[in-house]
């Protein structure tokens, strides 16, 4: 099997490398800069032969989305990469589709575990139990969709994430190791600016992150705290929550993105390549201290929210 999912990434690969500018050509999808947006094509494809070809059982299985989920997410993203879709339109669409999943899948979150609180078990409530797993996914959604500003870092962001979950939970490597594979590749094809994410790009990875971590509360409830959650997004949270109530203090669409990101920032005082390494750094050292030792959490959200804050007013000042 591995050979065949070697070869299979690697003749995809290969299809995108040579052939990517065609395929948008044909689509319509570049960027400004005249670089092709199908990356949500290439990592789409990633993850519906790592549905097909994954052997594991029935069981892991729960921690797969369905492509037909899926599917009809991308196309709203690939759309919106063409025509600039209306922001709230979006929204609407992607909590229609949200709400019929949970709905017929029973994906709902029923209890929720706090490392400094214990346990909070959620009203059966069916309105409740649709409307928060759909609240958590769309802000993974915008977090995660707001570092997409400078070339490579949703990607590596992405990538980082998922090696977190797997050194957590060893079988999602096993689960997840095609898709894996295709990331990789595909930070080849975005560093030679051969492909861009594009929004597809950025929804297929959070669609299938914040499904994860539902999942993973759901199953493994003694395992995963939503303050580790917390601090996995603080940074891009953070950013999110910030430029969210300052756009609505300027009366201008809080949905609407602009070039006032802390990557933006970072890149305008030190350049792409610096900005990168200090943007993953913020969100990881954290994560992976926890990984290591549980009893620091408490700190490391409280000296990454300062840290945070302490970057921002220093860029705002020069």
């Amino acid at each position: 099997m591995i050979y065949i999912v070697g070869l299979l990434s690697l003749i995809t690969f290969i299809i995108f490398y040579y052939s990517g500018n065609s395929i948008a050509k044909k689509l319509d999808l570049y960027d400004d800069k005249k670089i092709p947006v199908i990356g949500g094509i290439y990592l789409l494809i990633g993850y519906i032969l790592n549905y097909i070809l994954n052997e594991n059982s029935l069981e892991n299985n729960l921690f797969f989305i369905e492509p037909l989920f899926l599917l009809p997410i991308f196309l709203i993203a690939l759309l919106d990469d063409k025509f600039d879709l209306n922001p709230y339109f979006r929204l609407i669409i992607i909590v229609i589709i949200s709400s019929v999943f949970i709905s017929s899948e029973n994906f709902y979150i029923q209890t929720l575990n706090f490392k400094y609180f214990g346990f909070f078990n959620i009203p059966d409530n069916k309105f409740i139990n649709i409307l928060l797993p759909i609240f958590c996914i769309l802000v993974f959604i915008n977090a995660f969709n707001f570092t997409d500003g400078i070339n490579g870092l949703a990607s590596l962001l992405g990538l980082s994430w998922f090696i977190y979950l797997g050194l957590k939970f060893n079988f999602l490597i096993e689960s997840y190791y095609i898709f894996f594979i295709f990331l990789l590749f595909f930070l080849v094809l975005n560093f030679t600016n051969k492909l861009y994410l594009g929004d597809s790009g950025n929804y297929i990875i959070s669609i299938i992150i914040g499904f994860l971590l539902i999942v993973l509360n759901k199953k493994f409830v003694f395992s995963l705290y939503i303050e580790e959650i917390l601090l996995m997004l603080l940074i891009p949270g953070l950013d999110l929550i910030r430029l969210f109530f300052i756009r609505i203090k300027k009366k201008r669409n809080p949905l609407k993105g602009d070039k006032n990101h802390l990557h933006h920032y970072l890149v305008k005082r030190v350049g792409l390549v610096k900005s990168l390494i200090i943007y993953l750094l913020l969100v990881n050292i954290p994560i992976y201290v926890f990984l290591i030792n549980e009893d620091l959490l408490i700190f490391l959200l409280f000296f990454s929210s300062l840290t945070y804050f302490f970057i921002i007013n220093k860029l705002n000042r020069k």
